[in-house]
């Protein structure tokens, strides 16, 4: 399927995030069934923003299914175009659970892809019993951070405990440094978000400073060494950490960028 029809943008940065337009249409049937909506009727309406006509198609789909799948992929669909409303019917009234594990079509990913905060929110809330999500949470705010979302990611670092140092990573891989979230937000070229990483537990790394050196000189000196001479408003462990950050900031700076820490992890295979 061709995600152009899908309005969903190819080459993600993000290495394993690619290709949800295919994903999300692998299920489309057309109509040779008679009886249930494809998943493109679905996106169509959708896209011609008919959202009473997409709901009832999809609720329609979903009664005529008993796939766990198809109806995760309906959750999917729905999460991409932002409709809290089909969101919540699926996972309160359909009982649809939500996978820990991010996936492509996952729909926590998609809706963080596409920036639907409030979406991402109410998936995240779904999730329960003793699997961690963590490596969802990672996954979705190294996504968020290279797609320039600042309000997911102070949603996951500040309401779901995403840690900004963790590597976003699944099952059986390695961590590598690209999937980073303060490298993804400052080689995509979101400031804002590198800032709110930082402020909040992110620490540059030798591979950052190496790959993106002169986006690292204007961060460490537009909001380290600007704010190291403003009173604190944040005393205790918060201030702590950022005049830890800002005194490895300095010691970059006057070094010329040279690295202070090895990275390991940075190094395995892409």
């Amino acid at each position: 399927m061709d995600q152009r029809r899908w309005n969903i943008p190819e080459g993600l940065q993000i290495s394993g995030a690619k290709d949800m337009g295919s994903k999300l249409s692998a299920a489309s049937g057309g109509h040779s069934s008679g009886r249930s909506p494809s998943m493109e009727d679905i996106h169509t309406a959708y896209k011609q923003r008919n959202l009473s006509r997409a709901r009832d198609l999809l609720r329609e789909a979903c009664d005529g299914s008993e796939s766990p799948q198809e109806k995760g992929q309906l959750l999917s669909i729905s999460a991409a175009h932002g409709d809290l409303e089909t969101v919540r019917f699926l996972l309160t009234e359909k009982h649809v659970e939500l996978p820990t594990e991010p996936t492509d079509d996952h729909p926590a990913v998609v809706a963080a892809h596409f920036g639907h905060t409030d979406v991402v929110h109410e998936l995240l809330e779904s999730l329960s019993g003793p699997c961690s999500p963590q490596r969802l949470l990672n996954w979705t705010l190294a996504l968020a951070c290279q797609r320039g979302h600042l309000e997911v990611v102070k949603l996951l670092v500040l309401t779901h405990g995403a840690d900004p140092e963790n590597y976003a990573v699944r099952k059986n891989e390695f961590p590598v440094i690209v999937r980073l979230p303060l490298y993804a937000a400052i080689k995509s070229g979101n400031e804002d978000i590198a800032i709110f990483l930082l402020r909040h537990g992110a620490y540059f790394c030798s591979y950052i400073l190496l790959d993106s050196p002169d986006p690292s000189k204007r961060l460490l000196r537009k909001y380290f060494i600007e704010a190291s001479a403003l009173p604190s408003s944040s005393p205790g462990k918060t201030d702590i950490q950022e005049k830890s950050t800002y005194m490895k900031g300095s010691f970059v700076l006057a070094q010329g960028f040279r690295p202070w820490s090895a990275d390991p992890v940075a190094l395995a295979p892409q």
